[in-house]
């Protein structure tokens, strides 16, 4: 019954005395046993130095008289067969659902956390907080106790009322049905207090700067009762105060309160310091500056290291180059020096901005690695899979959720590989998407098909129709489960025998076999443990609920907590690996390199949130009452300790210390670490660039060589920047350059890194024997399709030559709004023109009335499905848009000379109604181009018939501009007036154009401020707004043609002032627009050439500040067009009037 302190800084060596203790007592008492405590994390590694140390020549014991424990082990091994052991553990998923039965049962009495259990992370929370409370050995009674003597003000008395119910209630059904943490920590001293062999088993206890009061407790009771214990401590010796000094606090309170017991208990203890040193000289300097600049907060002169690699601060561009330099320093440290991986600790305050990218880095630097991080079930797809099942039934089967269900690949059909299910899932998503499937479709008998199915494609629709047919019947089972009044166990049965029968389980062993097979000893370990996770989480609901009604909900939040609670066990593959940890955590001492990367000034120090019921200020409150009581560390007490984690952090490793950081990173420019830069300051570091390539010295040059991959990147680098400055690479990276290439290229697929210095986002044009194979020795177009060409001609080879298209989506689009816009005006006009009715002669409601019927019609039909009763709205602003455009057309028609006289005329369209003949021109003796397309609107004048307009209907503000037809990327006016002109069958004699306008389609509002105060002339600004825009043909008269009667005052229809003149520059004459005829005619045969000849450009055009060809392209991820490269450039369309146009062309005849 002896206590030993081994006190000492973390330069110092604790291990070695205990180690030579050890050794002494096994010598001298060969028959007492010996126990190691260390944190759990340290267990494997501890006992293999322990069982080193001991193991000699000359030497040799029995393995089981010094075992190696944690202290849930200590407490396995002791009550392993006491009857605790043998009764229902009370894992967290089980305590949740305790807690939260607790709170609704107990939601009348709650004076704060009534109806919480509702909130998301509230019972979680809450677990903490009970947690902390068993932790600290608070009781029922002291809550009680502050509760009458704290002030009442704030929160905290009501806090402490309700945690009081929720934690007697919680105490009371957990007794002799459970056995919990508590529990068992009172068992196991009731057991040693008693147990006489106690006397005979010696205690070590290393890795901890604190305890838990239930390891406190239970420590007491060892020194109490066994031979001995002796506990080492992170501390320096000359310390004495932890209320004065935070550093230490941690450390210092433990061995003071445990110093104190032996006092008061009159048991017989002794502190020595250990003495020698486990680390280099410099890193001692490094710890003494620290303690003092975090102590006494005064300036300390400068130093310099007596080793300059015994302390680096590195810095790169990005964490990406970040972990290259790494894993490349140590990859040739371990090739070049007599170091093992095992030898390297790589930490970080935060590794999740690295997580993305460590594993495939250090894999792809064959670097062996272990993450000691404790990973989570719950992203696990066996967990999406049972999120996905309810959701199925919760949202009525929506599109998301089926994919998500389908998507975790554990639902494969029997006798389908990988790559089939994969393939006909990808099919069923684009066929839900484009026929907006809902319930009724999925649990239809009637099978999926397609109206144009190819008889080659039967097999594809067997196999869509069997994930339906799995969708429909995992739907079904899923819905007895939850709405049939099963009981909880009845419920669990059903749900497992269900997911048996989708063959989720073999599935997840024939991927714990693949994992096998590619020796990934982790993955392959994660199949049965998420199983045997779930099976648990069955178990503990079964015995929470029995034989209560199963509640979806409650069940659902059960597995969620399980899952999130839930870690996989793992364990290194191999015993020579780096270790990857967090800088949190206590680390072994074995290692002879630590490598800290993110020491940025947001990571270190780290600011911790603490979230708990009881805040800061409350255990304030609480301390005050009980100053000799252990209360849960509050959010302050964690950042007043970052500090001392950061020394234990610094002298981890025995020669070399680096910080590293990235510059920047995804979420901006980042700082170097305070904490590093008073470090770098003191002892004149120099910042280091590891990952530069600067420098073309050879030793320079070799610091950078990694795997053949990560290298030939470098060389990519070095020579395109000798490209760019056409100059020749250095020598040094020339012959690193014939080292590399000595590997097999294709192997590391360095051939394809290297193409990169050549390659060029450029497509290659077709030959033109391909591109007549592609489009026929006749191009038949649109005139829209020529102008995606001028617009790019990349595109138009994508879209109309591979015939590439977005999968199609059942979903409201500007394309079926338009589609819609010009089917009700069509038929509005082609209705009147039957019943030989006049714009001149009907009234709005009438008007409104026809249209009204014919809308009706149209959402009836299934190409407007997407404007289901589900898109109310949208269709209330569809029918309200082109009723008010119906209203505009009628008032400007009563107003002016005009009727529309035809609608929706086709030109080149084999069997259109008013089908006039295309537009065909010869490109040479054996190829020509075909024009065809549809005209929305032809309007004649009333008095003067032989005279016309075109209209062509626009979603958007749309004019006539110069500029891009002369660019041609807007040719579709001058091409409809040019069919026209080409066939005028349509008139009765010959017909003169007046122009073509656009008709904006819209449902158009008032600025306040127009109106001037005159709110009465509202419906006058908004009719203004339906003003036609365009190219206007005047020789003198279109004006007083168009608009005879303007009444003194300007045209409120066209662009006319009161004088019939036009106000805008869009004005040619009769002989000007033959002349842009022509021009639009050499612009279709020069397009029709260049695409014939294999012209497919990545060249989109600029087509204003905001706008440019690829703005709303869907091909953007195929061109990857970027302007920063020098290939990729776009066309600007220069600024042109009318005059200006006119002398490009008479230049152009010139030519």
């Amino acid at each position: 019954m002896t206590l030993k302190f081994v006190l000492g800084k973390a330069q110092n060596d604790h291990q070695k005395i205990m180690l030579h203790d050890l050794k002494q007592a096994q010598e001298k008492q060969p028959d007492t046993k010996f126990i190691w405590l260390v944190p759990n994390h340290l267990k494997f590694e501890m006992e293999v130095k322990v069982l080193q140390s001991l193991q000699t020549e000359t030497s040799v014991f029995a393995s089981n008289q010094v075992q190696v424990f944690s202290f849930s082990r200590l407490l396995w091994y002791f009550l392993r067969t006491h009857s605790i052991y043998q009764s229902p553990q009370l894992t967290p998923t089980l305590q949740t659902m305790i807690l939260a039965q607790i709170v609704r049962e107990k939601a009348t009495d709650l004076q704060l956390y009534a109806g919480e259990e509702q909130q998301f992370g509230f019972i979680t929370i809450l677990q903490a907080q009970i947690n902390d409370l068993q932790n600290q050995e608070i009781n029922v009674e002291d809550l009680a106790g502050w509760q009458k003597e704290v002030p009442l003000r704030g929160d905290l008395p009501l806090k402490l009322v309700d945690l009081q119910i929720i934690y007697q209630a919680y105490l009371a059904r957990i007794k002799h049905q459970f056995s919990d943490q508590q529990a068992l920590y009172q068992n196991l001293q009731d057991f040693l207090k008693k147990d006489p062999q106690q006397a005979q088993i010696q205690y070590f206890i290393s890795g901890f700067s604190q305890f838990t009061m239930q390891e406190q407790n239970l420590i007491k009771t060892l020194i109490q009762h066994s031979a001995g214990v002796e506990i080492a401590l992170q501390l320096d010796p000359q310390v004495t105060s932890a209320e004065s000094d935070f550093f230490w606090q941690r450390p210092l309170r433990t061995y003071t309160r445990l110093r104190q017991f032996a006092q008061q208990a009159q048991i017989p203890y002794r502190t020595i310091n250990a003495p020698d040193f486990r680390v280099q000289k410099d890193l001692v300097e490094l710890e003494n500056f620290w303690i003092k600049h975090q102590t006494q907060f005064q300036e300390l002169s400068p130093t310099s290291l007596t080793d300059p690699s015994a302390i680096q601060v590195w810095t790169c561009p990005t964490p990406q180059q970040e972990i290259i330099a790494v894993t490349t320093y140590i990859r040739q440290l371990v090739a070049t020096q007599d170091y093992r991986y095992r030898d390297f600790l790589v930490l970080a305050r935060n590794l999740g901005p690295y997580q993305e990218f460590l594993d495939p880095y250090l894999q792809n630097q064959k670097i062996s690695y272990f993450i000691d991080l404790q990973h989570s079930m719950k992203d696990h797809a066996f967990k999406d899979l049972l999120d996905s099942l309810f959701l199925l039934v919760q949202n009525q089967l929506q599109y998301q959720d089926i994919m998500r269900f389908l998507r975790t690949e554990l639902v494969r059909p029997e006798g389908w590989d990988r790559t089939t299910y994969r393939q006909t899932v990808d099919q069923l998503d684009n066929y839900i998407l484009a026929h907006a499937l809902r319930k009724s479709d999925w649990l239809s008998p009637k099978d999926f098909a397609s109206e144009k199915a190819h008889p080659r494609e039967v097999q594809k629709w067997q196999q869509l129709n069997q994930l339906k047919q799995l969708i429909q019947k995992t739907y079904q089972a899923i819905t007895k489960i939850m709405q049939n009044n099963l009981k909880g166990e009845e419920a669990c049965g059903k749900l497992y025998q269900l997911l048996a029968d989708l063959q989720v389980f073999k599935i997840l062993k024939e991927w714990e076999q693949e994992a096998v097979q590619v020796g990934n000893l982790a993955l392959s370990q994660q199949p049965e443990q998420i199983v045997n996770t779930f099976v648990r989480l069955l178990e503990e609901y079964v015995q929470i609920v029995g034989d209560q009604p199963f509640q979806a909900n409650e069940f659902q939040i059960m597995l969620d907590n399980g899952f999130e609670n839930a870690q996989y066990s793992t364990i290194p593959a191999v015993l020579d690996a780096i270790q990857v940890s967090e800088l949190g955590m206590v680390q072994n001492q074995n290692h002879k390199i630590t490598i800290i990367i993110g020491a940025n000034s947001t990571e270190m120090p780290h600011l911790n949130e603490k979230n708990s019921l009881l805040s800061d200020d409350d255990l304030k409150s609480l301390q005050a009452l009980e100053p000799d009581l252990q209360l849960p560390a509050s959010q302050q007490e964690l950042n007043q300790a970052e500090p001392y984690l950061h020394d234990l952090a610094f002298l981890s490793s025995s020669q070399r210390l680096i910080f590293s950081y990235a510059a920047n990173d995804a979420q901006g420019e980042n700082q170097i670490s305070p904490y590093v830069q008073v470090l770098q300051e003191h002892f004149n570091l120099p910042t280091q660039f590891p990952s530069s390539l600067a420098n073309n010295a050879e030793t320079e040059v070799l610091a950078t060589v990694a795997s053949p991959s990560i290298t030939t990147n470098h060389l990519v680098q070095i020579y395109r920047q000798a490209q760019d400055q056409k100059q020749t690479p250095p020598a040094t990276w020339q012959a690193l350059r014939e080292l590399v290439w000595q590997q097999d290229p294709e192997k590391f697929h360095l051939t394809k890194i290297w193409a990169s210095l050549t390659d060029q986002n450029l497509p290659e044009s077709l030959q033109p024997a391909l591109a007549r194979q592609l489009y026929g020795d006749q191009l038949v177009v649109s005139i829209s399709q020529l102008e995606t060409f001028y617009q790019n001609p990349y595109e138009y080879f994508l879209r109309y030559g591979l015939h590439l298209h977005p999968r199609t989506e059942l979903k409201i689009t500007p394309a079926n709004r338009g589609t819609f816009f010009h089917s009700v005006l069509d038929l509005t006009f082609k209705s009147l023109q039957e019943k030989k009715l006049s714009l001149h002669d009907l009234t709005a409601p009438q008007l409104r009335q026809l249209a009204n019927q014919l809308i009706y019609q149209l959402l009836d039909q299934r190409a407007f499905s997407m404007f289901t009763s589900d898109e109310e709205f949208a269709r209330r602003r569809l029918t309200q848009t082109v009723q008010r455009a119906l209203e505009a057309i009628r008032q400007q028609a009563q107003a002016a000379d005009f009727y529309p006289f035809k609608t929706e005329v086709a030109f080149g369209q084999v069997g259109a109604i008013h089908n006039l003949e295309p537009l065909e021109y010869p490109i040479n003796q054996k190829q020509s181009v075909v024009v065809r397309g549809r005209i929305d609107r032809i309007d004649r004048l009333t008095q003067h018939p032989e005279n016309y307009f075109v209209v062509d209907y626009k979603s958007s503000a749309h004019d006539f501009q110069f500029n891009r037809v002369y660019a041609g990327v807007d040719l579709q006016m001058l091409t409809y007036l040019a069919s026209l002109a080409h066939d005028n069958s349509l008139f009765e004699t010959p017909a003169q154009p007046l122009g073509g306008f656009y008709f904006y389609l819209q449902d158009p509002t008032v600025n306040f401020e127009d109106l001037k105060g005159q709110l009465a002339n509202y419906l006058e600004f908004l009719f203004k707004k339906y003003r036609y825009k365009g190219l206007l043909v005047d020789d003198g008269t279109t004006g007083e043609l168009l608009e005879p009667d303007l009444s003194g005052q300007n045209s409120a229809i066209f662009q006319l002032n009161k004088n019939h003149k036009p106000t805008s520059q869009k004005v040619v004459t009769s002989q000007q627009l033959q002349e842009m005829l022509q021009y639009n005619q050499e612009l279709i045969i020069q397009a029709a050439q260049r695409i014939l000849q294999g012209d497919l450009a990545l060249s989109p055009v600029r087509l204003d500040q905001q706008t440019t060809a690829l703005t709303y392209s869907d091909y953007r991820p195929i061109m990857r067009f970027d302007a920063m490269l020098p290939e990729n450039n776009y066309r600007l369309i220069p600024k042109m009037n009318r005059k200006e146009f006119f002398q490009h062309l008479d230049s152009k005849e010139d030519q």
